[in-house]
């Protein structure tokens, strides 16, 4: 925009006293009015210049080209600047402050709020591009109070709406908000914060000495409560904003905020503690719940009322209901074959001893099944309950009848064994027997021959009776069905007889026959067939 002049405005007449200062508008501290450039900093700079022979150059632009230019030489201030610590590296702020204020917050003249918690719920306006805004936000956010903000154009439509009820406070500048008579019907609450002052920057090492001299001067125009200095702030800023920042209430902000750190630190380590113990605290419940879930056992915690507590996995699978369909109802209901348990849990509590039942047998879908169940009295730190475990063992019962019925057999190998010695002895006198006799039914014997003779008969005549009775092929029949016996007996010694197992050289067409043989002997009672009766054609390579 150039160059403007002030109603002091100076010509450059000594180029060594030229001090050149880039300025950027901000309402009532640096603005331009019918052409001219005004406000209470230019008023103060004027001043100051003017006691120490400076001629002021002002160059009116913006922010960004006015760090620009100060950072390239082209200007030997900057009028004002707030504090920043990556600007404060680059350049040098003055000690004293041009101006200094704070955010205030402002409610109607009968509203109640006086301190941050009052903000509860609170519809808070604020404009656009509020400084403040979002330092109050974050600030109520750190104290967990909840309130509605409420955008506005200008201070104007801010503490328009405050007196129309339209928000219940306004956050603003504390000296925006005094000028212009923009406090008819607000009323400035006690609640303020984030105090910051309004500098005037230099270059780095402050090389003309502009800065020193400027802070000089300040610190004598505010030590006199009547200097040009408050008179001009009066002048810009209305009732109110020529107070300087109190001693006390810097202190008293400086204690608040030194309190909120403490309380926000406090808060927040405990929500990290909170959330570490919270963390550990669901990862053993996740723990527990999925070793719970693991056990093939149905697992069901129950109250003293046999209410549902505690429904695994397995439960689920029985009954058919998820756990979280399974809580808080009775477990009659939800396990009506269990009822007869559930009726043990008022003395399982009273006596503080569990109920079992082992190999209960009940009838499901898919069959027979036998079950153990146990109830177990749950007495903890004033929680009372029961916990009840089925166990499926129907396998475990196959198992054991599989066990006697092979011990059985075990027995009855070692009684086999016994009877086939016995058995073999008479056998083997049925055997001797029947072949003695035939042998004294042979006609050509001698002594057959003799003694018919000596009887008054012929073995001729004993021959054909033999023959007519069929005697001698029952005899040969006898004497066959004794050696077929006598063959299984062996090979069902054979058979049940305990040994190393060891590997022999072996006839596989014996081992095949004595096989079909044992086999032949066999003999089904309940359907009634022989396997002797079934023809087997035996081809042997």
């Amino acid at each position: 925009m150039g160059f403007f002049g002030t109603t002091a405005f100076l010509s450059f007449a000594q180029e060594s006293s030229v001090v050149k200062i880039a300025c950027f508008s901000k309402e009532r501290v640096i603005e331009i009015r019918d052409g001219q450039l005004t406000g209470f900093g230019v008023e103060v700079m004027e001043y100051i210049a003017e006691r120490n022979g400076w001629k002021l150059a002002w160059h009116h632009t913006t922010l960004p080209e006015a760090l620009t230019r100060l950072r390239n030489g082209e200007a030997d201030l900057i009028v004002p600047l707030g504090y920043e610590e990556e600007r404060d590296l680059l350049f040098d702020y003055s000690e004293q402050e041009l101006l200094n204020t704070w955010g205030q917050v402002f409610a109607g003249p009968d509203s109640r709020i006086s301190s941050i918690v009052d903000l509860q719920d609170k519809k808070i306006g604020y404009i656009r591009d509020s400084f403040f805004y979002p330092i109050l936000k974050d600030l109520l956010r750190q104290f967990g109070i909840d309130g509605k903000f409420v955008e506005f154009s200008s201070y104007e439509a801010l503490f328009g709406g405050l007196r129309g009820g339209v928000v219940d406070a306004a956050i603003g500048d504390r000296l925006e908000a005094y000028a212009s008579g923009r406090m008819r019907g607000v009323a400035a609450s006690p609640i303020v914060f984030h105090p910051f002052g309004l500098h005037v920057v230099g270059p780095e090492g402050d090389p003309r000495g502009v800065l020193t001299t400027i802070d000089q001067e300040l610190r004598r125009l505010k030590e006199d409560g009547n200097s040009f200095y408050y008179r001009s702030q009066q002048r810009w800023f209305g009732q109110g904003a020529s107070e300087v920042f109190p001693r006390w209430l810097g202190i008293l902000l400086l204690i608040l905020l030194l309190g909120m750190v403490l309380a926000y630190l406090w808060v927040y380590f405990l929500r990290r503690e909170v959330r570490v113990r919270t963390r550990e605290v669901v990862r053993l419940q996740n723990l527990l719940k999925n070793i719970i879930d693991s056990m093939p056992s149905v697992l069901i915690g129950l109250d003293r009322e046999a209410r549902v507590v505690q429904w695994n996995r397995r439960a689920q699978e029985l009954s058919g209901i998820k756990a979280e369909d399974a809580m808080g109802r009775p477990a009659v209901e939800l396990l009506p074959e269990f009822a007869s348990d559930f009726a043990h849990i008022e003395n399982c509590l009273n006596n503080n001893l569990p109920y079992i039942q082992h190999k209960r047998p009940r009838e499901s879908r898919t069959g027979l099944l036998y079950e153990d169940v146990v109830l177990y009295p749950l007495i903890s730190k004033g929680a009372v309950g029961a916990v009840i475990r089925v166990d499926d063992v129907t396998e475990k019962v196959k198992l054991e009848e599989m066990m006697i019925q092979s011990e059985k057999m075990l027995s009855i190998g070692g009684l086999a064994a016994g009877m086939a010695h016995e058995i073999n002895n008479p056998l083997a006198g049925i055997i001797q027997n029947a072949s003695v006799i035939r042998n004294r039914l042979r006609p050509d014997g001698p002594a057959n021959q003799r003694t018919a003779k000596e009887l008054g008969t012929e073995m001729d005549v004993i021959k054909a009776y033999v023959e007519c009775r069929e005697i001698d092929e029952m005899l040969r029949y006898i004497a066959d069905s004794g050696k077929r016996t006598s063959k299984i007996v062996k090979n069902m010694l054979g058979f049940v007889r305990k040994g190393d197992l060891q590997k022999l050289p072996t006839d596989i067409a014996q081992l095949l026959s004595d096989t079909l043989d044992l086999v032949g002997s066999d003999y089904h009672l309940r359907k009634q067939y022989e396997c002797d009766s079934i023809q087997v054609e035996r081809d042997y390579d």
